[in-house]
């Protein structure tokens, strides 16, 4: 019986750390890294749009293509 309650106890503590590890590293995620916006701004010249790009076609076609 107290074999049992030993085990019981460890992996109770191993989860209890593995969920701490894994909200830990969650929280790293959460933090927004302001150097890429000024890294982006810097990279990407400001022009105008291409007139392809502002042609809106006349009739808009689709294609299905089936696998089998």
């Amino acid at each position: 019986m107290g074999n049992l309650r030993k085990i019981t106890i460890i992996s109770v503590l191993s989860m209890l750390i593995l969920g701490i590890v894994f909200s830990l590293s969650l929280v790293g995620c959460k933090e927004e890294d302001k150097r890429m916006d000024s890294v982006n701004d810097e990279l990407i010249p400001s022009t105008v749009i291409p007139a392809i790009d502002t042609r809106v076609p006349d009739r808009t076609e689709t294609a299905t293509f089936a696998l089998g």
